[in-house]
């Protein structure tokens, strides 16, 4: 009896120890599973804040575009005055005559496409850069800007160029007039936010895919 006792005591001293030792096991599972959570927790604000940033970001693009014609609607009395505030500016733009030749480019044009004054100004706006903007979406915009003085605000196309491939370009226009009674021109400004758009597909892939984490922890 008493052998019987001594082993059961054993047997029961093991199975506590087995059940310690699954208990501390479950202890480390759950503990890894709450750091788990807490770093997805504090990736998933991480991405907020970009989010948030980006549509800063987006905002202030926007203004500053805004803002641009904005200002050279105050000084389109005299194209010197223009010339002066365009060569400063960052965001790409032109000025055209009523027949889409080119009057104008700022540097940030040049440069951002790589191209020479000689190569632009006095041109055919669509036949510059290998036909890049004769586009009959852009070209129908365009033509309506003098006749009815209408503008273009953040206006969204995808722009196919042999070598760059596609781009997303947000286009502003607005009549300019001169009271020297040498005419009407539009004043056209361009920015590329293919980059940008790329950043927030990008971002919500990023969130779908820790939706599908997050669920598989739960």
């Amino acid at each position: 009896m008493e052998k019987d006792l001594e082993q059961a005591r054993e047997d029961m001293h093991n199975i506590s120890e087995e059940q310690e030792a699954h208990n501390e096991e479950l202890q480390s599972a759950n503990e890894e599973l709450l750091s788990s959570n807490e770093e997805m927790q504090s990736l998933n604000e991480e991405m907020e804040s970009s989010k948030e940033e980006l549509q800063s970001t987006n905002e202030e693009l926007i203004v500053i575009n805004r803002e641009l014609l904005d200002k050279h609607e105050e000084l389109n009395e005299t194209l010197d005055d223009l010339d002066a505030v365009i060569a400063t500016m960052r965001e790409p733009f032109l000025i055209l005559y009523k027949d889409m030749r080119i009057l104008k480019t700022n540097l940030a044009y040049l440069k951002r496409f790589v191209i020479s004054e000689t190569k632009v100004e006095g041109k055919e706006f669509f036949e510059i850069q290998d036909g890049q903007w004769n586009h009959i979406a852009m070209s129908s915009l365009l033509e309506k800007v003098l006749p009815g003085n209408q503008r273009i605000t953040d206006k969204e196309l995808v722009i196919n160029h042999k070598t760059d491939g596609e781009h997303n370009f947000l286009f502003n226009a607005r009549e300019i007039f001169r009271t020297d009674g040498s005419g009407k021109r539009i004043l056209l400004a361009i920015a590329d936010i293919t980059m940008r758009k790329k950043v927030a597909h990008d971002y919500l892939t990023t969130i779908e895919e820790l939706g599908r984490i997050n669920q598989q922890l739960d």
